[in-house]
Protein backbone atom coordinates (compact mmCIF):
# COMPACT_ATOMS: atom_id res chain seq x y z
CA UNK A 1 0.00 0.00 0.00
CA UNK A 2 1.87 3.02 -1.30
CA UNK A 3 0.05 5.59 0.88
CA UNK A 4 0.99 3.66 4.01
CA UNK A 5 4.63 3.48 2.94
CA UNK A 6 4.72 7.22 2.24
CA UNK A 7 3.18 8.00 5.62
CA UNK A 8 5.63 5.64 7.34
CA UNK A 9 8.78 7.13 5.86
CA UNK A 10 8.02 10.86 6.19
CA UNK A 11 8.59 12.64 9.54
CA UNK A 12 9.17 9.33 11.33
CA UNK A 13 9.35 11.04 14.73
CA UNK A 14 5.76 12.22 14.22
CA UNK A 15 4.43 8.74 13.35
CA UNK A 16 2.89 6.33 15.82
CA UNK A 17 1.79 2.77 15.09
CA UNK A 18 -0.97 0.80 16.73
CA UNK A 19 -2.49 -2.60 16.20
CA UNK A 20 -5.86 -2.40 14.44
CA UNK A 21 -8.69 -2.99 16.90
CA UNK A 22 -10.80 -4.63 14.17
CA UNK A 23 -9.21 -6.46 11.25
CA UNK A 24 -9.36 -9.38 8.86
CA UNK A 25 -6.72 -12.16 9.09
CA UNK A 26 -6.35 -11.80 5.31
CA UNK A 27 -5.49 -8.10 5.20
CA UNK A 28 -2.94 -5.68 6.70
CA UNK A 29 -5.22 -2.64 6.56
CA UNK A 30 -8.78 -1.57 7.08
CA UNK A 31 -10.61 1.53 5.90
CA UNK A 32 -9.77 3.94 8.75
CA UNK A 33 -6.04 3.20 8.90
CA UNK A 34 -4.70 6.77 9.19
CA UNK A 35 -5.54 9.43 11.78
CA UNK A 36 -3.91 12.78 12.41
CA UNK A 37 -4.16 14.81 15.62
CA UNK A 38 -1.95 17.48 17.22
CA UNK A 39 0.77 16.98 14.60
CA UNK A 40 0.98 13.22 15.24
CA UNK A 41 0.06 10.69 12.54
CA UNK A 42 -1.27 7.41 13.91
CA UNK A 43 -1.18 4.46 11.54
CA UNK A 44 -3.27 1.39 12.32
CA UNK A 45 -2.09 -1.91 10.89
CA UNK A 46 -2.82 -5.60 11.34
CA UNK A 47 0.73 -6.55 12.27
CA UNK A 48 -0.19 -10.23 12.59
CA UNK A 49 -0.58 -10.34 8.80
CA UNK A 50 3.14 -9.78 8.19
CA UNK A 51 4.89 -9.94 11.56
CA UNK A 52 3.00 -12.68 13.36
CA UNK A 53 6.10 -14.31 14.91
CA UNK A 54 7.14 -11.01 16.49
CA UNK A 55 3.76 -9.72 17.61
CA UNK A 56 1.99 -12.82 18.86
CA UNK A 57 4.21 -13.25 21.97
CA UNK A 58 3.77 -9.55 22.76
CA UNK A 59 -0.02 -9.71 22.68
CA UNK A 60 -0.26 -13.07 24.44
CA UNK A 61 1.86 -11.95 27.39
CA UNK A 62 -0.07 -11.60 30.64
CA UNK A 63 2.75 -9.64 32.25
CA UNK A 64 2.64 -6.66 29.88
CA UNK A 65 -0.31 -4.34 30.45
CA UNK A 66 -2.21 -2.53 27.68
CA UNK A 67 -0.38 0.81 27.87
CA UNK A 68 3.06 -0.78 27.86
CA UNK A 69 2.00 -3.15 25.06
CA UNK A 70 0.93 -0.22 22.89
CA UNK A 71 4.28 1.49 23.53
CA UNK A 72 6.26 -1.67 22.68
CA UNK A 73 4.15 -2.22 19.56
CA UNK A 74 5.02 1.27 18.33
CA UNK A 75 8.73 0.69 19.03
CA UNK A 76 8.70 -2.69 17.28
CA UNK A 77 6.91 -1.31 14.23
CA UNK A 78 9.34 1.59 13.84
CA UNK A 79 12.19 -0.90 13.92
CA UNK A 80 10.54 -3.37 11.52
CA UNK A 81 9.62 -0.67 9.00
CA UNK A 82 13.18 0.67 9.10
CA UNK A 83 14.58 -2.86 8.76
CA UNK A 84 12.52 -3.51 5.63
CA UNK A 85 13.53 -0.14 4.24
CA UNK A 86 17.24 -0.81 4.78
CA UNK A 87 17.00 -4.32 3.39
CA UNK A 88 16.11 -2.76 0.05
CA UNK A 89 12.37 -3.25 0.05
CA UNK A 90 11.04 -0.47 -2.17
CA UNK A 91 7.49 0.84 -2.21
CA UNK A 92 6.92 -1.24 -5.32
CA UNK A 93 8.25 -4.38 -3.60
CA UNK A 94 6.05 -3.65 -0.60
CA UNK A 95 2.98 -3.47 -2.81
CA UNK A 96 3.95 -6.53 -4.85
CA UNK A 97 4.47 -8.69 -1.76
CA UNK A 98 1.15 -7.48 -0.33
CA UNK A 99 -0.60 -8.60 -3.54
CA UNK A 100 1.26 -11.94 -3.43
CA UNK A 101 -0.08 -12.52 0.09
CA UNK A 102 -3.59 -11.62 -1.03
CA UNK A 103 -3.35 -13.95 -4.01
CA UNK A 104 -2.30 -16.81 -1.74
CA UNK A 105 -5.15 -16.16 0.70
CA UNK A 106 -8.24 -16.13 -1.53
CA UNK A 107 -8.61 -12.33 -1.68
CA UNK A 108 -9.02 -12.69 -5.45
CA UNK A 109 -11.19 -15.79 -5.16
CA UNK A 110 -10.44 -19.47 -4.60
CA UNK A 111 -10.09 -20.30 -8.28
CA UNK A 112 -7.48 -17.56 -8.74
CA UNK A 113 -5.59 -18.73 -5.65
CA UNK A 114 -5.51 -22.30 -6.96
CA UNK A 115 -4.21 -21.20 -10.37
CA UNK A 116 -1.72 -18.79 -8.80
CA UNK A 117 -0.25 -21.47 -6.53
CA UNK A 118 0.68 -23.55 -9.57
CA UNK A 119 3.11 -20.87 -10.78
CA UNK A 120 6.84 -20.78 -10.06
CA UNK A 121 8.12 -18.19 -7.55
CA UNK A 122 9.39 -16.03 -10.41
CA UNK A 123 6.02 -16.18 -12.16
CA UNK A 124 4.15 -15.40 -8.93
CA UNK A 125 6.21 -12.25 -8.39
CA UNK A 126 5.77 -11.21 -12.01
CA UNK A 127 1.97 -11.62 -11.94
CA UNK A 128 1.70 -9.68 -8.67
CA UNK A 129 3.92 -6.94 -10.11
CA UNK A 130 1.69 -6.65 -13.17
CA UNK A 131 -1.40 -6.45 -10.96
CA UNK A 132 0.07 -3.50 -9.03
CA UNK A 133 0.94 -1.88 -12.35
CA UNK A 134 -2.59 -2.44 -13.61
CA UNK A 135 -4.05 -0.95 -10.43
CA UNK A 136 -2.04 2.23 -11.04
CA UNK A 137 -2.61 2.67 -14.76
CA UNK A 138 -5.67 0.57 -15.59
CA UNK A 139 -6.22 -2.53 -17.71
CA UNK A 140 -4.90 -2.59 -21.27
CA UNK A 141 -4.49 -4.98 -24.17
CA UNK A 142 -0.73 -4.41 -24.01
CA UNK A 143 -0.48 -5.61 -20.39
CA UNK A 144 -2.68 -8.61 -21.14
CA UNK A 145 -0.59 -9.58 -24.16
CA UNK A 146 2.65 -9.16 -22.20
CA UNK A 147 1.44 -11.41 -19.37
CA UNK A 148 0.38 -14.13 -21.80
CA UNK A 149 3.72 -13.97 -23.63
CA UNK A 150 5.78 -14.11 -20.43
CA UNK A 151 3.82 -16.91 -18.73
CA UNK A 152 3.83 -19.04 -21.88
CA UNK A 153 7.49 -18.17 -22.65
CA UNK A 154 7.17 -18.52 -26.43
CA UNK A 155 3.58 -17.38 -26.73
CA UNK A 156 2.74 -14.80 -29.40
CA UNK A 157 -0.31 -12.55 -29.26
CA UNK A 158 -1.86 -11.00 -32.36
CA UNK A 159 -4.70 -8.54 -32.84
CA UNK A 160 -7.43 -9.74 -35.16
CA UNK A 161 -7.65 -7.27 -38.05
CA UNK A 162 -11.27 -8.14 -38.78
CA UNK A 163 -12.58 -8.43 -35.21
CA UNK A 164 -11.36 -5.47 -33.19
CA UNK A 165 -11.85 -6.98 -29.74
CA UNK A 166 -10.58 -10.48 -30.48
CA UNK A 167 -6.98 -11.45 -29.70
CA UNK A 168 -5.25 -14.47 -31.21
CA UNK A 169 -2.76 -16.42 -29.09
CA UNK A 170 -0.28 -18.84 -30.64
CA UNK A 171 1.28 -21.11 -28.01
CA UNK A 172 3.51 -23.25 -30.24
CA UNK A 173 3.25 -26.52 -28.32
CA UNK A 174 0.81 -29.32 -27.56
CA UNK A 175 -2.26 -28.39 -25.56
CA UNK A 176 -1.58 -29.09 -21.89
CA UNK A 177 -3.21 -28.41 -18.53
CA UNK A 178 -0.39 -26.30 -17.09
CA UNK A 179 -0.43 -23.76 -19.90
CA UNK A 180 -4.24 -23.80 -20.09
CA UNK A 181 -4.31 -22.81 -16.41
CA UNK A 182 -1.84 -19.98 -17.03
CA UNK A 183 -4.04 -18.67 -19.82
CA UNK A 184 -7.08 -18.92 -17.57
CA UNK A 185 -5.30 -16.95 -14.84
CA UNK A 186 -4.28 -14.23 -17.28
CA UNK A 187 -7.85 -14.04 -18.63
CA UNK A 188 -9.32 -13.63 -15.15
CA UNK A 189 -6.83 -11.00 -13.98
CA UNK A 190 -5.84 -9.01 -17.05
CA UNK A 191 -8.26 -9.46 -19.95
CA UNK A 192 -9.93 -6.09 -20.70
CA UNK A 193 -13.72 -6.01 -20.64
CA UNK A 194 -15.34 -6.92 -23.94
CA UNK A 195 -12.30 -8.74 -25.34
CA UNK A 196 -12.13 -12.39 -26.41
CA UNK A 197 -9.13 -14.67 -26.77
CA UNK A 198 -8.77 -17.44 -29.37
CA UNK A 199 -5.94 -19.87 -28.64
CA UNK A 200 -3.93 -21.85 -31.20
CA UNK A 201 -1.66 -24.59 -29.88
CA UNK A 202 0.60 -26.55 -32.24
CA UNK A 203 -0.69 -25.23 -35.54
CA UNK A 204 -0.39 -21.55 -36.40
CA UNK A 205 -3.03 -19.65 -38.34
CA UNK A 206 -2.32 -18.26 -41.80
CA UNK A 207 -0.63 -14.86 -41.96
CA UNK A 208 -0.32 -13.33 -45.40
CA UNK A 209 3.25 -12.84 -46.63
CA UNK A 210 4.62 -15.10 -43.87
CA UNK A 211 5.60 -18.35 -45.65
CA UNK A 212 6.13 -20.36 -42.47
CA UNK A 213 2.46 -19.82 -41.58
CA UNK A 214 1.08 -20.71 -44.99
CA UNK A 215 1.98 -24.41 -45.16
CA UNK A 216 -0.96 -26.70 -45.99
CA UNK A 217 -1.95 -29.03 -43.11
CA UNK A 218 0.18 -26.94 -40.76
CA UNK A 219 -2.25 -24.11 -40.18
CA UNK A 220 -5.57 -23.55 -38.46
CA UNK A 221 -8.40 -21.76 -40.23
CA UNK A 222 -9.92 -18.71 -38.58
Amino acid sequence: MEDFWNASTKKKDKVRYRQSRSYSPYSEFFSDWKQEKDGITTLSINAFYRFDEVMEPLFQSKVIDGEKRDWLFDVFMHYLIELEFRSGLTKTDWNVHAVMDEMENDRYGREITKLYQELSDREKYYVAHMITKQERTGASVEKYAEVLSVLLENGIVYKNKYREKTLLLYVGKRENTQDKNKIRLAEELFQPLGYDLVTFWEKHFAVLDEKQTMEIDQIELL
